[in-house]
């Protein structure tokens, strides 16, 4: 999961820039990403998943809006 929460930040700026999509497949490929980091979640122990929330408050609606 880090992993991929990593490749998220780092695909970021070359999928959005300014809030507007700028590259459709990278977007499409990140939505992809939290999907899959969505279905992960539901599996792990709740100290883990505030972990998890507490990281991605450092990217609130970015992609899911």
């Amino acid at each position: 999961m880090v992993h991929l929460l990593d490749y998220i930040a780092q695909d970021y700026d070359s999928a959005i820039n300014n809030g507007e999509i700028k590259n459709e497949n990278e977007y499409s490929e990140l939505l992809d990403f939290i999907t899959t980091l969505k279905g992960l979640g539901h599996n792990l122990p709740f100290k883990t998943k505030k972990i998890v929330l507490i990281y991605s408050v450092e990217f609130p609606n970015c992609l899911t809006g």
